[in-house]
């Protein structure tokens, strides 16, 4: 009996890892359309302007919905921002996750939970730069530098301005890594090429 439940159990995990991939494509095929049309319909030079337009869109835009939640955040409000980044989360937008994960993490708006603030990281690190660099830190925390510096360089890779600053220091210093000079220039290159940081693109700001 014992074995049939070990196996089920197997199955079941195998079938929810399938299940989120698959999930993480199809928004990976759905969110850049997304984010392309909420900044044609709503990005202006006034911040009260985009908020009342993410207000009236927030509904059927989740990356509205995300960026309300990081205003309501910032004005000290993160019961709010928790309502509003789990709808986005459950509209399929996998960029809530790194904005959960810190809700958990400092017990904002919920109840602390670590071990949750890191599993929203991990379900996503493959697919969202942001939460990558976020999850590097506990890595190197939990003495995984080589995973750690895995991440930073995804991150990094796709414009996440701090991975690319990070790692500029992580290759010059030798405290986890060899230095590498060359892998230096090359992060800091990336980091003064003037491409927009990845976590203003999602983000808004």
């Amino acid at each position: 009996m014992m074995l049939k439940v070990i196996k089920f159990s197997s199955i079941f995990i195998v079938l929810s890892i399938f299940t989120a991939c698959a999930g993480h494509k199809k928004a990976m095929e759905v969110l850049p359309n997304e984010l392309e049309q909420l900044n044609q319909d709503c990005k202006r030079d006034s911040l009260a302007f985009e908020l009342d337009c993410y207000d009236f869109i927030a509904t059927k835009n989740s990356f509205a919905m995300l960026r309300l939640g990081i205003d309501a955040q910032d004005k000290g409000r993160p019961a709010e921002a928790f309502e509003r980044y789990t709808k986005a989360q459950k509209a399929g937008n996998f960029y809530a996750n790194a904005l959960l994960s810190t809700l958990y993490g400092n017990g904002l708006g919920v109840e602390f939970d670590e071990k949750k603030s890191i599993n929203l990281l991990k379900d996503v690190e493959d697919v969202d730069p942001i939460a990558a660099y976020r999850l590097s830190y506990y890595y190197f925390s939990n003495g995984n530098p080589q995973k750690a510096i895995e991440l930073l360089e995804y991150a990094a890779t796709n414009e996440v301005k701090d991975a690319q600053k990070d790692l500029v220091l992580v290759y010059t210093n030798g405290q986890y890594i060899e230095p590498n000079d060359e892998k230096a220039l090359f992060y800091d290159n990336l980091y003064q090429d003037g491409k927009e940081d990845f976590t203003k693109k999602i983000y808004g700001r």
